[in-house]
């Protein structure tokens, strides 16, 4: 899904290897680990997670967070209220979700996730 909010792209895949190819492909055309947010079901060492931390831990945690958080860590990034249903359903259905903080290029990181796999909401 090609979400630019605060020049963030935000992409959902339905295989987790092909988010992790996203975020390789995404290191090697320059995005900086900081700048990337992976979250899946079988979380990967390999992914920081150091960027939007209180993000990471509304999907991450060992205890569900309630709906509410999660959908006000998503309007916290811009999304909409539909848009952050969106998201914490796909991750509730069990998809990964990888968002990019990508000022000036967020065309570019979605345009690479989509050729990973990522999927927007009408697929």
């Amino acid at each position: 899904m090609a979400i630019y909010a605060h020049q963030t792209a935000i992409g959902v895949f339905d295989d987790d290897d092909l988010a992790d190819e996203a975020v390789d492909v995404l290191r090697n055309a320059g995005f900086r680990s900081g700048q990337i947010y992976y979250s899946g079901h079988a979380e990967s060492e390999k992914h920081g997670t150091n960027f939007w931390q209180e993000f990471a831990r509304v999907f991450t945690s060992d205890k569900p967070p309630s709906h509410e958080a999660l959908a006000n860590q998503l309007r916290d990034l811009g999304l909409s209220d539909d848009e952050s249903r969106y998201y914490d359903n796909q991750y509730d259905i069990g998809h990964t979700i990888v968002a990019v903080n990508a000022p000036g290029r967020e065309e570019e990181a979605f345009d690479i996730m989509r050729d990973k796999g990522a999927h927007a909401p009408s697929e």
